[in-house]
């Protein structure tokens, strides 16, 4: 339990540097090559459940994700390549897969796509299903 309803209420200072808000990512991956996420049961992130960034190989299944707060995204891959994700359950506040690759000025400096991405047989209860298109400046392909 990541006790992030308690953060969820408390009113939080906007920060753009830290993507709108000061509550942090359950987990927070840089860097990874051979990254793989299985099998665990997840509740209440204070902010995205699993970000994955500028990774590579990347393998996140079977794992059961609830949450209910504002933002709560449940899978964030982020400027990786090689990513498969499948046969997870997801219930969230917000998006439950969201394919990102930087975002504005940072990102376009980095410039490091999304890519190779195969999602499968999740299945997703709340939140917004999959999302492509919020915080891409490195491009989706």
């Amino acid at each position: 339990d990541g006790a992030g309803d308690e953060l969820w209420l408390e009113k939080v200072t906007i920060k753009k540097d830290l993507y709108g808000t000061s509550r942090p990512c359950l987990m927070d991956l840089l860097w990874v090559d051979g990254l793989t996420i299985r099998d665990l049961r997840i509740r209440n992130p204070g902010f995205w459940t699993i970000h994955p960034c500028f990774s590579n190989n990347v393998r996140i299944t079977g794992l059961d994700i609830y949450t209910r707060g504002h933002n709560t995204d449940g899978i964030d891959p982020d400027s990786c390549w090689n990513v498969f994700i499948a046969n997870n359950l997801i219930d969230t506040g917000d998006d439950c897969i969201a394919l990102k690759a930087g975002r504005d000025w940072s990102g376009l400096m980095v410039n490091i796509s999304t890519q190779n991405v195969l999602i499968q047989d999740n299945v997703f209860r709340g939140g917004h299903g999959i999302s492509i298109g919020s915080e891409t400046s490195g491009w989706i392909q």
